[in-house]
């Protein structure tokens, strides 16, 4: 995805989240993989359209963006332990 490259995974939770269930990323079983690919291979329009996709999503997980986000979440669980009764 970071390389602007179309993204064809195994529907495990990882991938599941990453792709938004498909919306950026082809989910494919195993048994039945080779097809995406060789669709992603074999149509440059497809192609460039799920690297569009994938490049969109990609941000979302920029390092610094991610930073940002466990920064939020450490800090306001900070806040909710040093506000809580004694």
């Amino acid at each position: 995805m970071a390389a602007g490259l179309p993204v064809v995974a195994t529907p495990n939770h990882g991938a599941r989240f990453v792709t938004d269930e498909g919306r950026f990323g082809v989910l494919s079983d195993l048994q039945d993989i080779a097809g995406p690919l060789i669709d992603l291979l074999g149509d440059q329009e497809h192609r460039r359209v799920w690297s569009a996709r994938s490049s969109d999503r990609a941000g979302e997980f920029d390092l610094a963006r991610v930073a940002t986000m466990y920064e939020s979440i450490y800090r306001s669980g900070a806040r909710s332990a040093a506000e809580a009764p004694d």
